[in-house]
């Protein structure tokens, strides 16, 4: 769709093996919901010129993206409570950061740039050495037989409801890295991205 995204090279995206929907919707879906001005601030899009200068959107398309958030949503609370077993499932990222700050250039503020791919190998690194990365293969694999399928099935009727029925706030447990472990640390309310 010839958008810009410093993530893009040539061809394929430096991040992601697959584009995500997230990638789909962007910049538009953001210009369709309330107090989407925030997004011009932050300083990742101020080189965007898709962000600085928003396009119209028709209505039918703001109603398409709508439809395709919806989608979004709901496959993301699936995916979360298949994998983790709580939705949404938010990792506090803090007890990592030091660990990947070797090598990486602190700016007269005291703040780092971690680059995006530093971010998810720290990350997979973690997961991989405290046995999630197995279980959650595992679980997959699973999907290939029936009554994995039915599991899934039976799990995606709830999530839809629970995505359905929410208000748009979200009581969020945030899991922390504790060596190579997830526990839960703390509690944090924000906005649901699905409402």
């Amino acid at each position: 769709m010839n958008k810009p995204c410093h993530f893009f090279t040539g061809k394929e995206c430096s991040i992601y093996p697959g584009r995500p929907i997230a990638c789909a919707l962007f910049p538009e879906y953001w210009f369709t919901v309330e107090h989407s001005g925030f997004i011009a601030k932050e300083r990742i899009f101020q080189s965007f010129p898709c962000i600085q200068k928003p396009c119209a959107i028709s209505p039918e398309r703001k109603a398409t993206l709508q439809q395709i958030r919806e989608m979004h949503a709901k496959e993301t609370f699936l995916s979360d409570f298949f994998l983790f077993g709580i939705s949404p499932f938010v990792t506090d990222l803090k007890s990592v950061a030091g660990r990947g700050l070797k090598g990486v250039p602190i700016a007269k503020n005291g703040r780092a740039h971690l680059p995006h791919d530093l971010v998810e190998k720290i990350i997979s690194q973690r997961l991989s050495e405290g046995g999630y990365l197995d279980d959650w293969k595992a679980k997959i694999r699973k999907l290939d037989q029936a009554d994995g399928l039915e599991d899934l099935l039976r799990m995606k009727g709830w999530t839809d409801q629970m995505v359905m029925a929410s208000d748009g706030l979200s009581l969020r447990i945030a899991y922390q890295f504790d060596g190579e472990r997830l526990l839960p640390v703390h509690l944090c309310k924000e906005a649901s991205s699905f409402s």
